[in-house]
């Protein structure tokens, strides 16, 4: 399923309408914004739980702070939205991301030991200009990035709370069904705004890309020394800030809703389908409302699970099965008047082609079962996506072919800039990052010296 046709897909189940008139700029269905709150709150219970607690601040921010970045640690000013009172520029701009509002704050905030550490977050919309915007991939307008800063005493204590993001995103990333490389970004290839940075780098089927979602990056004092964030420490003496920073945008959901769908639409996951079931009454004309009756009896009986009850009359029951199949919803279960008789229901998994007729005082029970299976069925088919375009290159033909066939090439490399350099300028792509946890015992692809890292090198899908 091409891009295109995923954002047919996700305009006819009521996800997203991507013909807002503004390009790369979308409107979110209840049914998508729904999936999209069940989805962030996981993520903010996930990092609240190590200490994190969620802010709000202003989407407007003042030139001052971003002049701040340009004279310390680099020049964005031509990469962002600067507003305007009518024809009068004003030196105010759109927050692209939280560096420039959030650190004017640490440095009020932030005087003495006794203030660190500082662990926040927010969620929030970003603005940032891209040359071609795509919906959910990199728009203009992202309606929520959940982002997080910390700032530590020291070096120490902040390496270490960098590692406890690792994990937690680690942990975010599995709870969504997302297979990913968690790979370490070479620092040439970056602007100088972090030590170290972490991707968590998946497969965009759509698009047939690799494609970041997650991402921590390791700011040491690059940014409390831009905005003079200073605290007196146990010793009187005056020190800058050590800090973290990490973010999940929508390209979460794009990341989720391009590989967990099949021929017959989407496949949710259980956790975050805003209907977990469906319960669809056949009618036939006769004693209809013992059927109503016992579909809301059923609805009942099914405690905490997300239940929706489709009697409308616009739509064929038979059709409406392969309808709520396309949504991606879980459980379909179908009742009438000889279920009615019989105390039973029909049940229609969304991982399976036939229905299954059960005693419904069993329902209740088996619906956990299926989720927990249906679950299962979803991750595993998502991590063969990713597992099967990594192949192993061990010369440069093979990453010419495996590149080619829009895969991710596995090679090894000497972890010199010269040769990272020289394989990006002889094909398509970028090294991803290089494995935190592989090692290394050929050579390298391009050099055949001792290599240093496992790297992955691919087309990536446009920066957020």
């Amino acid at each position: 399923m091409n891009f295109q046709e995923l954002e047919k897909l996700l305009a006819t189940t009521d996800i997203i309408d991507p013909s807002y008139p503004l390009r790369g700029t979308y409107v979110w269905l209840p049914t998508g914004f729904k999936f999209k709150e069940l989805v962030f709150d996981t993520i903010k219970e996930k990092i609240e739980k190590i200490g994190y607690k969620q802010y709000q601040f202003p989407r407007l921010v003042p030139g001052s702070a971003l002049r701040k970045v340009t004279r310390s640690i680099a020049n964005f000013e031509d990469k962002v939205f600067w507003l305007r009172k009518g024809e009068e520029p004003l030196d105010v701009f759109l927050n692209p991301t939280g560096e420039c509002g959030i650190y004017s704050m640490f440095n009020r905030w932030i005087k003495s030991h006794a203030d660190l550490p500082l662990k926040m977050f927010q969620i929030g919309s970003t603005f940032r200009p891209h040359k071609h915007p795509y919906s959910l991939l990199n728009s203009d307008e992202f309606t929520s990035l959940l982002e997080a800063h910390s700032a530590h005493e020291t070096k120490e204590d902040a390496q270490y709370e960098f590692e406890k993001v690792i994990e937690v995103l680690k942990d975010v990333h599995d709870s969504l069904g997302i297979p990913y490389k968690m790979l370490t970004r070479p620092q040439w290839g970056n602007l100088p705004v972090s030590e170290k940075m972490v991707s968590f780098e998946t497969y965009l089927p759509a698009k047939e890309v690799s494609f970041n979602v997650g991402v921590a990056y390791y700011q040491g004092q690059i940014y409390s020394k831009a905005f003079d964030i200073k605290f007196l420490t146990k010793d009187g003496k005056h020190e800058y800030t050590h800090q973290v920073t990490f973010g999940i945008s929508e390209r979460v959901l794009a990341a989720m809703l391009s590989l967990h769908v099949d021929e017959y639409g989407l496949e949710i996951l259980p956790e975050f389908a805003p209907y977990q079931a469906v319960v669809i009454p056949v009618y036939t004309g006769e004693n209809d409302h013992f059927v109503r009756e016992y579909a809301e009896k059923i609805k009942e009986g099914l405690h905490g699970v997300r239940v929706i009850i489709d009697d409308s009359k616009k739509v064929l029951p038979r059709k409406k099965f392969p309808m709520w199949r396309r949504k991606g919803i879980p459980v379909r279960i179908g009742v009438s008047l000889e279920d009615v008789k019989n105390h039973t229901v029909r049940v229609y998994r969304r991982d399976k082609d036939e229905p299954e007729t059960l005693p419904s005082i069993e329902l209740e029970q088996k619906s956990l079962q299926y989720f927990k299976e249906i679950k299962s069925h979803i991750i595993g088919k998502s991590e063969k996506i990713l597992n099967e375009k990594i192949k192993d290159a061990s010369s440069y033909d093979d990453i010419s072919r495996i590149v080619g066939q829009n895969g991710i090439a596995r090679l090894e490399w000497c972890g010199t800039e010269e040769c990272g350099r020289g394989i990006m300028e002889d094909f398509h792509g970028e090294i991803l990052g290089v494995s935190m946890n592989e090692i290394p015992h050929k050579s390298c692809v391009r050099c055949q010296s001792k290599p240093n890292h496992i790297a992955y090198y691919a087309q990536r899908a446009y920066s957020p």
